[in-house]
């Protein structure tokens, strides 16, 4: 065979495994009323929505994770609210040591974010880069909390990734704001 077929082969054979990678990895989500549907390779899922969440604001704890099973990004977060009732009683709590710091850790709520919505995908994407900036800021969220319909799951990282306890989110809108010290 000569060297010019043995090229188009190769290109042709990496053009087909790209398109069935693109296949395999392609991820659904869609909203009609309030049922949210996702397809992914790791999961297929189904959400009601429920409790409406307008302007929730959370302190960000730590490093998220990326895109994974069904949801766009994963992030630790505290409640302003409780960061606020924290600050009060025991000040810094975020020292490592301090009387708060194991009562703040009892506070934190992982929170798996998803959307329907491109632009709030990129800034979900841009969440779970800064937090990986070890800086402190907050995320103020409108959306929904999702009730859970039913959940098949296909590998056993996502099953060992959902074992977590987390709180689904339907994103609507994000703002992400640092905090100046």
């Amino acid at each position: 065979m000569s060297e010019k077929k043995k090229t188009i082969i190769a290109v042709l054979f990496l053009c087909a495994l790209v398109v069935l990678i693109f296949i395999l990895s392609r991820r659904e989500y869609t909203l009609e009323g309030n049922v949210l549907s996702i397809k992914t390779p790791q999961a297929v899922a189904t959400f009601e929505k429920s409790d409406p969440l307008k302007r929730q604001v959370y302190l960000v704890v730590g490093q998220g994770l990326p895109e994974n099973v069904y949801f766009h990004t994963q992030i630790p977060v505290i409640p302003m609210g409780t960061v606020e009732e924290l600050n009060k009683k025991y000040g810094d709590f975020r020292k490592c040591g301090s009387d708060g710091s194991a009562i703040a850790q009892d506070q934190v709520v992982q929170l798996q974010l998803i959307s329907t919505d491109s632009g709030v995908v990129k800034v979900l994407k841009t969440l779970f880069t800064k937090s990986k900036e070890r800086k402190d800021f907050l995320v103020t969220i409108d959306g929904s909390s999702l009730k859970e319909r039913s959940l098949e799951i296909r590998s056993n990282n996502a099953r060992s990734i959902l074992a977590q306890p987390h709180k689904d989110v339907l994103v609507e809108r994000i703002d992400i704001t640092e905090v100046v010290k």
